[in-house]
């Protein structure tokens, strides 16, 4: 059919474009919803009834239904139902997860794009280098949004390039060092820390899932590692961010209401704890979380924290928009499919899956202690069409209840 033929184009294109052309991500997530939504009529099938597709199903639409209830709740004047529109991603991706249910992807063929994507997002970056544009380099993209989401790319092409052969093998590893410098270049302090945290955690799985290629794992732990610090130290004023990062906390400590860019991560993180304290259950609506995080602010830092859409920290944001409805609601999102993918690894089902999806999580999770990961459009995309081939690809266990 002509139908699956698209949407099969459309699922690999979809990690190429993911952190090179900005537009294209929410586009191709849309569309691919949409075709989902017509094979549910035509097909008669509701993603929420497929044993297969439950989980993501209602995970993803129960996070979509909490931050609606945050706004009918709200009793703040300036909430917007029209803010909800950047979590429309939710709403669909049931039908997204449909369409990879009804066509067979090859698993392979995906981690292929992956690796296509991650290799041009480090490609743009590095001539950027070359060319001389200033300031920190991310293409298209917000520095941070670009190295967070490279991050989960770069390892996600790591935890497959075990079990290739060695010509894709050589190219998995150009694609994983060529994204290690671009997302240095960026300047992203919380991607390059999380993704160093990350590194253990891949490194153990890769080796508790692969009794051959040890030598194979250990080159691209260690090139990997090795052209980091590299890049850090040559390429980059990686120090001096270091520096001005201690040089705002000791400010914050003093005098909070000086604006730096860590100080007003620490203020955001200090106001917001107030303000879920004083509605700690269904907080103040979506989109709100700044503003009233703002009231509790120290003085002369209120500008600060409200200028900004979220709270520079994804669990403390969803607290203050949505409170404890909001907070359970995002645990379930990231922790329900994770303990599906520590179990499958457990019992050697699904592996690289598996691997991908704990990538994905413990990544967001991580990036998430610094960065806004699900406030915008490409953000949510990315992570419900990783989450999406990590729990539906495998077609082994199409019919096993989740």
């Amino acid at each position: 059919m002509k139908l699956d033929r698209v949407a099969y184009l459309l699922i690999l294109l979809y990690p190429i474009s993911a952190v090179t052309i900005k537009v294209a991500p929410p586009l191709i997530f849309i569309i691919l919803a949409l075709m989902g939504v017509y094979i549910s009529i035509r097909d008669r099938l509701s993603p929420f009834t497929v044993p297969r597709l439950r989980l993501f199903s209602w995970v993803t639409l129960g996070y979509f239904a909490v931050m609606v209830l945050s706004v009918a709740l709200s009793s703040e004047s300036t909430v917007e139902w029209t803010h909800l529109s950047r979590k429309i991603q939710f709403l669909l991706a049931p039908f997204v997860g449909l369409i990879l249910y009804n066509i067979d992807v090859p698993i392979k063929k995906v981690i292929s794009s992956i690796k296509i994507g991650t290799l041009i997002a480090g490609a743009i970056v590095v001539v950027e280098y070359i060319w001389g544009v200033d300031g920190r380099l991310s293409g298209m993209f917000n520095p941070n949004s670009f190295a967070d989401m490279l991050s989960i790319m770069l390892l996600v092409v790591m935890v497959s390039i075990v079990k290739e052969s060695k010509k894709k093998y050589l190219w998995s590893l150009v694609a994983v060092l060529l994204a290690t410098v671009a997302m240095v270049l960026s300047g992203a302090r919380g991607s390059m820390l999380s993704f160093l945290l990350m590194l253990p955690l891949v490194g153990y799985m890769l080796y508790i899932t692969n009794t051959n290629h040890r030598m194979r794992i250990f080159v691209v732990l260690a090139s990997t590692i090795s052209v980091f610090a590299f890049t850090s130290i040559s390429l980059t004023n990686l120090q001096d961010r270091v520096s001005d990062a201690t040089r705002d906390i000791d400010r914050w400590e003093s005098t909070p209401e000086v604006s730096s860019s860590v100080g007003n991560r620490l203020e955001m993180y200090r106001s917001g704890l107030w303000a879920f304290a004083y509605s700690p259950w269904v907080g103040y609506g979506y989109r709100e979380a700044n503003r009233v995080a703002s009231r509790y602010a120290t003085v002369g830092a209120e500008n600060g924290v409200s200028r900004h859409t979220h709270l520079h920290n994804e669990i403390l944001t969803n607290m203050v928009s949505a409170g404890a409805l909001g907070l359970v609601a995002l645990l379930l999102l990231y922790l329900l499919p994770l303990r599906k993918f520590i179990i499958n690894l457990r019992e050697k089902r699904e592996i690289q899956q598996s691997m991908i999806g704990v990538v994905l999580i413990v990544g967001y999770l991580l990036l998430g202690m610094t960065h806004g990961m699900l406030e915008w459009e490409y953000e949510n995309s990315f992570f419900l069409y990783f989450l999406a081939i990590s729990l539906l690809l495998g077609r082994e266990s199409l019919d096993t209840k989740v």
